[in-house]
């Protein structure tokens, strides 16, 4: 058996363990989020708080015509799943049983109804479960075991029709399987299919009817496979990932991509805790990729920049000196890539578009970031960012959206 990947998944499961402890000691105090936000004014606007709760990760963000938060907390009794809209004085606890939920996806699903997946525990180990909610956050659907095995990382694509792909790793932990499991827009599984493919962290990138599905393998290389229905066709190793030492963890691959290129973006946790964010490049019509190397921003031009995007003014920009901590990707394909990125103390939004980054907005300075920030594209084109900031005894849930 592979005692270094054990003791991989040991360490990414204690520093959640830990992030989680570290927020144990209050119960979640619910504050209006339609009240007076959170100062200071920034570039975007103002700032809103959902809750001072238990949780480890920013709140999901999905806009179906009513912009509807969700995320994992706890109460003095036991851990909850939340949903609150953006509008709403208070979260409301959805009645989806959950014991430890962990890597909370929530997802467009049909009839602006959400799709909500998480990793929770089932006797020791985890798999992965499923509920759907509506706009007024009532559970509909769930939850129910999804994976009806042990799992190891997951990723879900939206359909057009409010149907979802999954596809998640699986089996023998030195070699964890990929699988692929479809849900159509009202909550009801099929069976899962096996890829014939050993790999782990799978992230989805789509357009039109194409899908590419991309993951990593135990000897650190990363792969790139097209889905052809059920099947995974032409699979080829890319690019390596980045070199991890002992305790250090992958928490998450995601995928986007512009008109010419596409991006990975790895999320790694070192084994002091320290958050890095890495990227890969490669040509959207060739095999060629450049190696994972870290983000960073920025070195500031004088000039703005268009993004397509209802932001405001971003400043013309590029690679340098300042090293990403937490990142998120605005996972899919659009013609320039926006990402959420925190230097330092400060979160801000940094902006790709063929191969390079071309410009950057600092938000606001936070005191720390605890998981990812959220990035969410709205129908009229701006964007929300939400995010988890530590406090003294609890995590201060928050979001804003630009105005430009």
């Amino acid at each position: 058996m592979n005692f270094r990947k054990l003791f991989a998944m040991f360490c990414r499961l204690l520093l959640l363990i830990l992030l989680a402890a570290v927020l144990t000691r209050c119960t979640p105090t619910p504050t209006n989020s339609s009240a007076t936000p959170t100062p200071p004014i920034t570039p975007w606007g103002l700032i809103h708080t959902l809750a001072l709760a238990e949780s480890s990760a920013a709140p999901l963000g999905v806009d179906q015509g009513v912009m509807m938060f969700a995320w994992a907390g706890a109460d003095a009794q036991e851990a909850r799943l939340y949903a609150q809209s953006a509008d709403a004085a208070a979260p409301t606890i959805l009645a989806l049983k959950a014991h430890s939920p962990l890597d909370v996806q929530m997802l467009p699903a049909a009839n602006g109804r959400f799709h909500l997946l998480w990793r929770d525990d089932v006797e020791g180990t985890p798999h992965l479960f499923y509920g759907l909610f509506n706009d007024q956050a009532v559970a509909e659907f769930g939850a129910y075991d999804l994976s009806e095995t042990s799992l190891y990382n997951f990723a879900a694509l939206p359909q057009s029709d409010g149907s979802l792909r999954v596809a998640y790793s699986a089996g023998w932990v030195a070699e964890p399987r990929l699988f692929l499991q479809d849900i159509d827009g009202r909550g009801r599984s099929q069976f899962p299919m096996d890829l014939k493919q050993a790999g782990d962290f799978p992230a989805f990138l789509s357009e039109g009817s194409a899908i590419w599905l991309y993951w990593q393998t135990e000897d650190g290389r990363t792969w790139q496979g097209h889905l052809a229905g059920s099947a995974l066709v032409d699979p080829q190793a890319i690019t390596q990932g980045p070199m991890l030492n002992v305790g250090d963890a992958i928490m998450s691959l995601t995928a986007a991509g512009d008109a010419t290129y596409h991006y990975l973006l790895w999320q790694v946790v070192r084994a002091d805790g320290t958050p890095e964010t890495w990227f890969a490049v490669g040509e959207k019509t060739r095999l060629t990729w450049s190696p994972a190397l870290r983000l960073t921003i920025p070195t500031l031009g004088t000039s703005a920049i268009e993004t397509g995007y209802r932001v405001g003014t971003v400043t013309a920009a590029e690679r340098g000196a300042d090293a990403v901590g937490w990142g998120r990707v605005l996972a899919g394909m659009q013609p320039i890539v926006p990402i959420a990125v925190q230097t330092g103390d400060t979160l801000g939004v940094a902006y790709l578009e063929a191969g390079n980054i071309i410009g950057y907005q600092a938000l606001v300075s936070v005191q720390g970031l605890i998981a990812p920030p959220v990035l969410v594209l709205r129908p009229d084109r701006s964007l929300l960012v939400a995010w988890s900031e530590p406090r003294a005894d609890a995590a201060a849930l928050r979001w804003m959206v630009s105005q430009g």
